[in-house]
C-alpha cells in the first residue's frame, strides 16, 4: 500500500472570509476523499493564510516586561501553535478522521529557540492510529519538548519540516518492503519553475530535479518560496521522495525531487531575491551547472541588450550542494519594472522558455 504525506500551506488554504472558515477546507477535503483508497494519506497542515502572523503580533504585544526568556518562549509557542491546531481540526472534521497536534504525534524536540526533532523518539501516536486507519491529519509547525512536555514551535516554514519528519517516520518504521512513500508539497502556483511565474508567464515546470538543484534554486531566491532549507536538508539526508505541485493540476505537472542522478548541465533557473525590501538594488541570478566566464559574458550582454543597468556580475558558491552547481548574479535597480525586464531577458536569453 502506497503512502502519501500531503503538506498544505497557508497560501493554499487562503484567508478567512468575515471570520469564517476558508472555502478551501471543503474543496481540499473532497480532493483527499478522491485519492486512491488503497493509499494511506497523512495531511500535514499550516494555519490559514495570515493567521500565524497575527498570532505572533498578538503574542509579542502582550509579552510582560521582565518575563523570564524561557517561560516567555514556552508561552509564545503554545499561543502561536493555535493556528495549525485549528486548521488541522477543521479539515479532520471534514474528512471524518482524527487530527494530531505535535504533542500527540509526538514530534519530540529539544528545548531551544530553534528546536530539532528527535526522529527515533517521535511518531508512536501517529503510527498507532495508522495501523488501523487510512487517513490522519497532523498540525504542522509544532512539537513537544521530550523532557518537559511543553509545546515547542519550529522556525518559519516549519510545516515543511513536520511533513518531511512524518515522511521519514513512515518510510523507516511503517512502510513495508517495496511500498513507496511520497511527500507531496502542495503549492498554489504548481511545480518548481524555471523562473517566478509572476515575472515570466511562460516559465516551465521542471518534471524532475535533484535535491541539490532544488536547494540551489531556493537559496538563490526565485520568488517561488519552495521549501524551508532545514526541511530540504533533512529530506536529502533521508532520501525522501518529494513531489511539488498543485492539487488540481489535471496534467499532473508536478516536480519530482529525488536523490537520483542530477541533470548536470546548463542553466536550470533564473532567480531573484525579494523585491519587497527597501534596498536600492536586488540580485538577479542564473542558477545551473558548470557556470563559467562565458556564462558571465552572456549574462552581461543579455542585460545590456535589454537596457538593464547593473552594478556587478559575480559568482555565488552555494554551500551544501554539488560544487558543479553555482549561481551568477547581477545587481540591478530594485524597481518592479527593472526586475521583470531583467528576469524575462535572461530567461529568454538562456532559452529556458518552451
Amino acid at each position: 500500500m502506497a503512502i502519501e504525506i500531503i503538506k498544505i500551506g497557508g497560501s493554499v488554504w487562503g484567508e478567512r472570509k468575515n471570520g469564517g472558515t476558508p472555502d478551501s477546507v471543503e474543496l481540499i477535503a473532497s480532493k483527499i476523499k478522491r485519492i486512491d483508497p488503497n493509499k494511506k494519506v497523512v495531511l500535514v497542515v499550516s494555519a490559514f493564510k495570515g493567521v500565524t502572523d497575527n498570532l505572533i503580533k498578538e503574542a509579542t504585544s502582550t509579552l510582560l516586561t521582565g518575563c523570564d526568556p524561557v517561560t516567555a518562549r514556552h508561552a509564545r509557542s503554545a499561543y502561536i501553535a493555535q493556528g495549525e491546531t485549528e486548521a488541522a481540526n477543521l479539515i479532520a472534521l471534514a474528512l471524518g478522521t482524527r487530527s494530531f497536534q505535535g504533542i500527540q504525534v509526538p514530534f519530540c524536540t529539544d528545548d531551544t529557540d530553534h528546536p530539532h526533532i528527535d526522529l527515533e523518539a517521535s511518531g508512536e501516536g501517529l503510527l498507532g492510529w495508522l495501523r488501523n486507519n487510512k487517513t490522519a491529519v497532523v498540525a504542522g509547525f509544532q512539537g513537544v519538548n521530550r523532557d518537559t512536555q511543553i509545546i515547542t514551535t519550529f522556525a518559519r516554514g516549519g510545516t515543511d519540516l513536520s511533513a518531511i519528519a512524518t515522511a521519514i517516520i513512515l518510510k523507516d518504521r511503517f512502510a513495508e518492503a517495496g511500498e513507496e512513500v511520497v511527500c507531496r508539497i502542495i503549492r498554489d502556483n504548481g511545480g518548481v519553475r524555471t523562473a517566478d511565474p509572476k515575472l515570466v508567464e511562460d516559465a516551465q515546470i521542471h518534471s524532475t530535479l535533484s535535491y541539490d538543484e532544488l536547494y540551489a534554486i531556493s537559496v538563490a531566491g526565485g520568488g517561488q518560496q519552495l521549501m524551508q532549507t532545514e526541511a530540504m536538508a533533512l529530506a536529502k539526508a533521508h532520501n525522501v521522495v518529494l513531489s511539488v505541485g498543485r492539487f488540481d493540476d489535471e496534467d499532473q505537472k508536478e516536480t519530482r525531487v529525488t536523490s537520483g542522478q542530477a541533470k548536470g548541465k546548463g542553466i536550470i533557473a533564473v532567480a531573484c531575491n525579494s523585491t519587497g525590501d527597501a534596498r536600492n538594488f536586488v540580485d538577479i541570478s542564473v542558477v545551473g551547472w558548470h557556470l563559467n566566464e562565458a556564462t558571465k559574458g552572456s549574462m552581461r550582454q543579455t542585460l545590456q541588450q535589454a537596457g538593464v543597468e547593473f552594478t556587478k556580475i559575480g559568482t555565488d558558491e552555494i554551500e551544501g550542494v554539488d560544487p558543479a552547481i553555482s549561481a551568477i548574479s547581477a545587481s540591478v535597480p530594485n524597481t518592479p519594472e527593472t526586475v521583470q525586464t531583467a528576469v524575462r531577458a535572461l530567461h529568454e536569453g538562456f532559452r529556458l522558455a518552451a
